[in-house]
């Protein structure tokens, strides 16, 4: 889930996440989830936020400006 918007993977699907967007990984299935993460850069900026701002029910400061990097 990433500032609202659900995607779907499956065995080995990878998935990027731009810097700065709030997201969150969620197992909806019965089985074991393993995820490897990697990060560019020496030090990640890491920042727990609330669940609400990934599943887009809290307006993330800046999601204007994401919908426009993706245009």
């Amino acid at each position: 889930m990433v500032q609202g918007r659900q995607y779907e993977l499956s065995d080995c699907d990878t998935a990027f996440v731009a810097r700065g967007l709030p997201h969150r990984f969620i197992n909806r299935s019965s089985e074991e989830m393993a995820m490897i993460w990697v990060y560019a850069g020496s030090e990640p900026d890491r920042r727990m936020v609330l669940a609400g701002y990934c599943s887009g029910e809290i307006p993330w400061p800046g999601a204007d400006l994401a919908e426009e990097q993706k245009s």
